[in-house]
């Protein structure tokens, strides 16, 4: 099977987007940690902090999150496409068309507590999510306030649930 040229290139650009890192300058030798000011208001929209400070120790909600819940690895960790996003490419929906979902992507790490990435339309970022696990299951919970957020169900097929829409990696 072929996918549309157009497509590849949508899904390239979301994952070159999806890696790029949210502090250039800075490199976090810690990749289990977000660094974060507690004390900050929430960031959602990607917008930088030019404050060195902003980024030396782990958010207040993150270190709680840290100690509830042990590190595990992700065996579904990628990046995962809205699956009606798919669907009506597939059915050659113009990509432009195809983009008024409200979650395009879900880029998910390697390991529990690691910020997990939400991208709307392949172009603004969402609400950053700390993944942890429970028993079987897997729980988002919000980054800055720790609040669960929804279940992340894995499905047969490779297929993620999350809130309402479905992904396909």
């Amino acid at each position: 099977m072929r996918l549309p040229i157009p497509f590849l290139i949508s899904f390239i650009l979301c994952t070159v987007a999806c890696e790029q890192p949210e502090h250039p300058g800075k490199k976090d030798k810690d990749s289990t940690s977000l660094k974060m000011n507690s004390g900050s208001p929430r960031k959602d929209s990607g917008a930088v902090s030019t404050n060195a400070a902003h980024w030396n120790e782990d958010s207040v909600e993150l270190s709680k999150l840290k100690a509830r819940f042990s590190d595990t690895s992700i065996p579904f960790e990628g990046l995962w496409v809205n699956e009606h996003y798919v669907n009506e490419i597939k059915a050659g929906k113009a990509i432009r068309d195809c983009q008024d979902t409200e979650t395009t992507c879900i880029v998910v790490p390697r390991r529990t507590l690691q910020v997990t990435r939400i991208i709307f339309g392949f172009h603004e970022g969402g609400p950053s999510l700390v993944l942890v696990k429970q028993g079987s299951e897997y729980f988002a919970h919000d980054l800055y306030d720790g609040n669960l957020v929804d279940t992340l169900h894995v499905l047969a097929g490779k297929r993620l649930k999350f809130v309402r829409d479905y992904y396909k990696n």
